[in-house]
This record gives structure tokens, C-alpha cells and sequence, in this order.
């Protein structure tokens, strides 16, 4: 039987066909369960359960997605505006964190942004690891594996 490793609940097959469930890292998780976060996550990537961050809906993961994706070089205007724009996703979540990364040049101004508005910025750290999986043809497949490990955080912990 499939549980959620939040509330031990059962995890149905259905719910995960229509994202109402997750499976990461060998565990199942309810997506309303993650819900409860007060986290946000402000990447481009799904989040690991570990890193605890809320749920995101389809319309957040677009507006989070097209914000940190720069197709021509960016003005300092166009970086600062978006910034406050995934500041504004942040504040709309009620987040009090919010885990960011992406393009190394928007960070400090989302960074700054972020903190203006009492929410705590975190970098996450992870161990990258890489595994060979040998094929039944002998070719080798390389996979790698991040596995998070905590959180930077450039002001002292709570």
C-alpha cells in the first residue's frame, strides 16, 4: 500500500494520475499535505519532499517558469521588475521563505526584494551523485541523483 509520509494516509493510484499525490525519493506524499508550507519554491524545478516547500499550482509553475526564463539579455529594468513579480507570487503564497534560484544575475535583486518584504530567501544545497547503470547491450547509461542536503541562508538561523 501506497502512504503519504505526512498524515500516513493511503495514496491512490488516481490521485497521483492527476497530481493530487507525488512519489519522490522512494516516498509518497499528498500534494495538500505539502500545502500546509510556508515555503515557496521560486525555481524552475519540482521540489524534493525534504526541502518542505508548498505546493504549486499549474498557473504559479507557468507565471515562476516564464519569469526566471530570459531569452535576450536582460536590462537592469526588466531584471528589478521581474524580481518584484516573484516576490509578488511569494507574498500572494503567504510565504515566509522561499527557496529561489535560476539565472545567477536575477538573484540579488530577487534576493533583496524578497527580505524587503519579510520573506527569507534560501539557496538549496545539494550532493550530486553519479551512478553508472550498465546496459543489457554493455553500453553505460550515467544517471545523476541530487540529493538535498539543507539550505544556505546568508543571515544567521532562526
Amino acid at each position: 500500500m501506497k502512504t503519504c509520509q505526512i498524515c500516513g494516509r493511503e495514496v491512490t493510484d488516481s490521485q497521483l494520475a492527476h497530481a493530487h499525490a507525488i512519489y519522490t525519493e522512494n516516498a509518497y506524499y499528498h500534494t495538500d499535505c505539502l500545502d500546509d508550507q510556508t515555503r515557496i519554491n521560486l525555481t524552475q524545478h519540482q521540489s524534493l519532499p525534504a526541502q518542505q516547500c508548498a505546493g504549486r499550482s499549474e498557473e504559479q509553475e507557468r507565471a515562476i517558469r516564464n519569469l526566471l526564463t530570459f531569452t535576450e539579455l536582460p536590462s537592469l529594468s526588466e531584471i528589478t521588475d521581474r524580481a518584484v513579480a516573484l516576490a509578488d507570487l511569494a507574498c500572494e503564497a503567504e510565504a515566509t521563505e522561499a527557496m529561489i534560484g535560476g539565472a545567477p544575475y536575477l538573484m540579488p535583486a530577487l534576493d533583496l526584494v524578497l527580505r524587503t518584504r519579510g520573506i527569507e530567501p534560501l539557496y538549496a544545497f545539494s550532493l550530486r551523485e553519479s551512478v553508472d547503470e550498465e546496459q543489457s547491450d554493455g553500453s553505460i547509461v550515467k544517471r545523476t541523483r541530487f540529493v538535498h542536503v539543507g539550505f544556505v541562508r546568508l543571515t544567521e538561523e532562526k
